[in-house]
C-alpha cells in the first residue's frame, strides 16, 4: 500500500499526462486540536459535505506493545470491547449504533487499535457516551472471555493456518523484521499464546492501555465546534484522569537481515505460484528521511501501481510470465518497514525467469532516470489521488488518526502536494540505489507441494 493511499485513502482516479503547475500546500479545513484534563487528545475537523460525522477512537496500543509469550492480546481485547460493560450488555453497543442508523467496527494492527463509528451528526453525544463507558467500565468475565477466545482461535485457523499465502506472509514478516522484534509478530498472535490467554491477563492489559491519556479521539464531519466541545467535555472528559502517567515503550528499529534471505512455503493447496520481494525502508517518523519517503512514494507508483506500471507491463503484457503484479509501501509506521513487490506466476513459467525480470526492472530504476512521461504520470496520480482521498469524512478521520498514533503531525497531509511535486527524477533514482539493493531484504516463494526447491515447477 502506498504512502499517499495511507494518508489519503484514495479512490480510483483519472490520471493526467502533464504535471500540475506549482502545487502548493493546502489550507487546513476548520479544525481544533486540544487535550482534555484527563490526557485525552481530541482532533475535530469540520467537513460539512453531509449531515454525518465519523468518530474514531484510537488507542496507542497494538501488537508491538505485547510481550513474547503473550502475543495477540491487543487483538483479543478488541473483540472483548464488544462484549459489554457495567451499563451496556454483550453485543448491545453495535445494536445501539445500528438503531441510530450508523455503522461501526474496529481494527488492530502492529502500532494501534481503533474503533470507528459513522453516524448522523445529531447522534454524536450518544456515540461518545458509549465510548466513554467502555473506556472505563468494560466487563471481562470468564464465560464471555472463553467464548470469544474460541472465536479468535477459529479466526486464526481460517485466515492464517489454513491459507498458505497467509502463512508465508507471516513467516516473511518474521524473517524480514527479526523474530525477536515486535514487527516480527503476527497481530492475531501465535496460536499457542492465544490458547493460553487468561482473563486476568486480559484485564491487566485493558487497565494498562485503555485509558484517556493513551488515546486519540478524531471527529470529522458536520459539527459546530462549541456544541461538540461541550459534548466531549460531558462524556469523554468525565473519564477520570489516570493516577500515574502512561509511557509507551520506545520501539527499536527492526532487526533486518544483514544479507538477502530466501524462504519458501510448499503446500498442496497452492494453485498459483507467487513471488514476493521486500526491502527495508524508512518512514516519516524520522524527519531526516522525509525526502526519501516522498521519493519512494513516486518510485513505488512507477514500479507497481496499476496496469501501466513497469512491473505489469514487463511481466504481464510483454513477457506473459505473470497474471498479476503489485508493489507496496506505507511510509507511516512507527519504525522502518518493508517496501514490497509481488507477482502471481502463469502456470509452467520458471520462477527464476520472473525473478530475473523483477531484478531487471529494479536495476533500471537504480541506473537510469525514469522518463518524463512516467514521472509526470506518477506525480499526477499521487496529486489527484490525494485530492479525491479527502472526499469522505471516514477517509480523512482515518488518515488523521493513523498519522497521530505513529507520532507524525497529521497536518503533513496538507503539505503532501507540495512535497511530492518537489521530488525529481534524480531523487527517484537516488532512493532506488539507496534502498532497493539486491543484497538486502527477503525473497519468498509460494509453491505447490511438488515444486523443487528453486520453484521452477
Amino acid at each position: 500500500m502506498h504512502f499517499r493511499i495511507l494518508i489519503s485513502m484514495i479512490v480510483t482516479v483519472v490520471v493526467l499526462m502533464t504535471p500540475v503547475t506549482e502545487p502548493r500546500a493546502e489550507s487546513a479545513p476548520p479544525f481544533q486540536d486540544f487535550t482534555l484534563e484527563n490526557g485525552l487528545r481530541v482532533i475535530m475537523v469540520q467537513e460539512r459535505k453531509a449531515p454525518v460525522v465519523a468518530v474514531h477512537l484510537w488507542y496507542n496500543v497494538g501488537a508491538t506493545d505485547e510481550e513474547d509469550g503473550a502475543t495477540g492480546l491487543a487483538h483479543m481485547l478488541e473483540h472483548m470491547m464488544f462484549q459489554g460493560t457495567t451499563m451496556v450488555g454483550p453485543g448491545e453497543y453495535s445494536q445501539r449504533i445500528a438503531r441510530m442508523g450508523g455503522d461501526d467496527n474496529a481494527a488492530t494492527s502492529l502500532d494501534y487499535t481503533y474503533y470507528y463509528v459513522k453516524v448522523s451528526s445529531d447522534r454524536l453525544q450518544k456515540v461518545l457516551e458509549l465510548e466513554a463507558d467502555r473506556m472505563r467500565n468494560l466487563v471481562i468475565d470468564e464465560e464471555k472471555f472463553r467464548s470469544e477466545n474460541m472465536v479468535v482461535q477459529e479466526e486464526r485457523r481460517q485466515r492464517t493456518d489454513s491459507r498458505p499465502s497467509a502463512r508465508l506472509m507471516e513467516r516473511l514478516r518474521t524473517v524480514a523484521n527479526g523474530a525477536d522484534h515486535p514487527y516480527g509478530r503476527p497481530v492475531i498472535g501465535w496460536m499457542e499464546d492465544i490458547r493460553n490467554h487468561s482473563v486476568e491477563e486480559m484485564r491487566t492489559f485493558y487497565r494498562t492501555h485503555y485509558r484517556s491519556d493513551n488515546a486519540v479521539l478524531v471527529i470529522v464531519g458536520d459539527l459546530a465546534f462549541s456544541p461538540a466541545r461541550r459534548i466531549i467535555d460531558e462524556t469523554m472528559g468525565a473519564v477520570p484522569a489516570p493516577k500515574k502517567p502512561h509511557t509507551r515503550a520506545a520501539l527499536s528499529k527492526p532487526h533486518f537481515p544483514d544479507s538477502l534471505k530466501t524462504i519458501s512455503l510448499k503446500d498442496k493447496r497452492v494453485t498459483m505460484r507467487r513471488l514476493y520481494r521486500t526491502y527495508p525502508v524508512p518512514t516519516l517518523v524520522d524527519p531526516a528521511f522525509a525526502d526519501d519517503v516522498y521519493a519512494l512514494d513516486v518510485l513505488v507508483t512507477i514500479l507497481g501501481d496499476g496496469e501501466s506500471s513497469r512491473l505489469y507491463r514487463a511481466l504481464v503484457e510483454k513477457e506473459r510470465l505473470a497474471n498479476g503484479t503489485d508493489a507496496g509501501y506505507g511510509g507511516i509506521s512507527r519504525q522502518w518497514e518493508q517496501f514490497s513487490i509481488y507477482a502471481n506466476l502463469v502456470p509452467g513459467v520458471p520462477m527464476k525467469r520472473v525473478l530475473a525480470v523483477v531484478d531487471q526492472e529494479v536495476e533500471r530504476l537504480r541506473n537510469e532516470l525514469v522518463s518524463e512521461r512516467e514521472y509526470n504520470k506518477a506525480i499526477n496520480a499521487l496529486l489527484a489521488g490525494h485530492v479525491y482521498g479527502r472526499d469522505t469524512v471516514d477517509n480523512l478521520a482515518w488518515a488523521i488518526g493513523r498519522l497521530t498514533v505513529s507520532g507524525i503531525d497529521w497536518r503533513v497531509t496538507l503539505n503532501y502536494p507540495e512535497r511530492v511535486a518537489q521530488v525529481t527524477r534524480e531523487d527517484v533514482r537516488r532512493v532506488a540505489q539507496r534502498y532497493l539493493r539486491h543484497d538486502q531484504g527477503v525473497l519468498a516463494y509460494l509453491l505447490p507441494a511438488d515444486a523443487d526447491d528453486g520453484g521452477d515447477q
